[in-house]
């Protein structure tokens, strides 16, 4: 089933926006025509749409999936006409039917009906699928590598995770997944796990003027030892709290998650360890009712999830990791 996202604020590009990507949100603006709706705080307008790219993450849908999430969003977005179209099979960028690509989200930004300034104070996001030469294209303009995934996922299951990542930064409910909980395979599995958790949770550091700690470590599925082998293949999302301070003054406080992957080959000398794409940042605390010093707070919380992929993470996070080699062939050979 696909779910719904509704966020105070969202994303901004990263880049200044060129003509291209100005006709990119104009055609975006007008896919989503109709998405007007009351709420009670007064009638929300439709405003700029714009695209998030995740390059590399592929996914696949088919025509029956699509009809389903688009009914589905047409459920739950209130006050949205039936006639709506959504354009899930559509790429954001050429308008040519796709089944496959890169994964990506669609924002749309609503602002109350009368503010002559429209500043943004509602976005909604959708799911999209970037074909791969327009997402090659994107990511250049964007200045990201894109690293394709080693295996395609559902689109909606793609979608869930997305959603589940949101909330789970934002302290809401998660979507209840199909994929099953992580369970350790063995028991050298759950001893490295318990490592893991005893090693990081509570693990803090400051990169620059943001200050980071650890506040969970979840080993994702699949993330087991191989005791016979003596060697490990763990993926990590790791949950953080990051706080700074604008130049003004005002505290900022963010809580935002990444995906780290550490390995041990059979016979390594050392655990390759490495941060994956795809982390992110929201506010933690009630946003600022000031909507200037709300934009500069997001830029911030956007700032501090990328000093967390860049330096935080390898400070915080693999510097305490100095001793899971040796732990992990402890339990393997106590298998």
């Amino acid at each position: 089933m696909a779910a719904l996202v509704d966020q105070v604020k969202g994303k901004r590009q990263q880049l200044a926006p060129s003509a291209e990507s100005l006709d990119l949100r104009a055609m975006a603006a007008a896919q989503y025509a109709n998405t007007d709706h009351d709420t009670d705080y007064g009638r929300l307008i439709q405003g700029q749409v714009d695209h998030t790219l995740f390059p590399g993450r592929r996914v696949r849908t088919t025509a029956a999936d699509l009809e389903t999430m688009a009914a589905d969003f047409r459920e739950n977005f209130g006050g949205v006409a039936e006639t709506t179209r959504f354009l899930l099979g559509t790429c954001p960028a050429c308008q040519r039917d796709v089944t496959h690509g890169d994964f990506g989200v669609d924002h749309i930004f609503y602002y109350l009906e009368g503010d002559e300034d429209k500043k943004p104070v509602k976005v909604r996001s959708i799911p999209r699928i970037w074909r791969g030469p327009c997402a090659e294209k994107r990511a250049k303009q964007m200045r990201k590598p894109r690293v394709k995934s080693r295996t395609e996922k559902a689109l909606a299951d793609e979608w869930t995770s997305f959603v589940n990542d949101v909330n789970r930064e934002q302290g809401h409910a998660v979507v209840e997944e199909e994929e099953a909980a992580a369970t350790p395979a063995n028991a050298a599995t759950a001893s490295l796990w318990a490592w893991l958790a005893e090693a990081l949770v509570g693990a803090a550091g400051a990169e620059g003027k943001v200050s980071f700690e650890v506040t969970r470590v979840d080993p994702l599925a699949g993330s087991d030892v191989d005791a016979r082998r003596g060697a490990f293949a763990v993926r990590l999302r790791v949950s953080y709290r990051a706080t700074t301070a604008l130049v003004t003054g005002e505290p900022v406080d963010a809580a935002g998650s990444s995906v780290v992957s550490l390995s041990l080959e059979p016979g390594g000398a050392a655990v390759a360890m490495a941060t994956e794409p795809g982390g992110a940042a929201a506010l933690a605390s009630a946003p600022p009712a000031d909507g200037d010093v709300l934009d500069r707070c997001l830029r911030k919380v956007d700032l501090a999830a990328k000093v967390w992929a860049k330096k935080g993470a390898a400070a915080v996070v693999f510097a305490r990791l100095g001793g899971m080699r040796e732990a992990a062939l402890r339990f393997a050979a106590a298998e």
